[in-house]
């Protein structure tokens, strides 16, 4: 599946109109059809694109390759961020992490004096799953995990103001992504070509 997604992205298949831009069916059609191919591709695929379209609307560039957005917490798992020098220490845990060893970049939430900062960091050194993590057979190949992260970034990874992942104005086009996939998945299911 990794390589198929990573595949997706360098071919540009996962490159969709950006939301509220006047083509938003189109893209969610396109995560719809990502679904029914393969419930975990659409998974991954939605990640990569809502990436990209907060990327967009933060008025900055993607890096190379894959990526995925990490904004969940929970009370059992938590990502600090604190000044370092002239950037920022992650340290803590992040659960639901999709795509946890298949990106080599996610957008990443972490709380820093009560607010919530968004960080575009690279996966690699410093950012390690947490053995047996995600036992969701049916969405195993979406390599969703929970991540350990003990990791220094620049300055210029944090992605606009504290709260800027929320309060954006596309916010809700993320969440309406994924139940574009939810709905692609269910309608493989309905028509008996996938089964649980």
């Amino acid at each position: 599946m990794a390589a198929r997604f990573r595949r997706a992205v360098a071919d540009g298949a996962l490159d969709l109109p950006l939301p509220g831009g006047g083509r938003t069916e189109e893209r969610f059609e396109a995560l719809a059809a990502l679904a029914r191919t393969d419930l975990s591709l659409g998974r991954l695929g939605e990640g990569h694109a809502d990436a990209l379209a907060v990327l967009a609307e933060a008025g900055r560039r993607p890096g190379e390759g894959a990526y995925g957005v990490w904004a969940a917490s929970s009370h059992h798992a938590r990502l600090d961020a604190e000044p370092a020098g002239k950037g920022w220490h992650l340290s803590g845990r992040k659960p639901f992490c999709s795509g946890a060893t298949s990106v080599r970049r996610a957008l990443v939430t972490a709380f820093a004096d009560g607010a919530q900062i968004l960080f575009d960091v690279e996966v690699g050194e410093g950012v390690h799953p947490v053995e047996g993590s995600w036992a969701a057979v049916g969405m195993a190949d979406s390599d969703s995990q929970t991540l350990d992260f003990d990791l220094v970034v620049d300055a210029d990874a944090q992605i606009g103001p504290p709260g800027f992942y929320v309060e954006r104005p596309g916010f809700s086009h993320g969440a309406v992504g994924v139940a574009a996939c939810w709905y692609g998945g269910a309608v493989r299911l309905l028509d008996g070509t996938i089964g649980y």
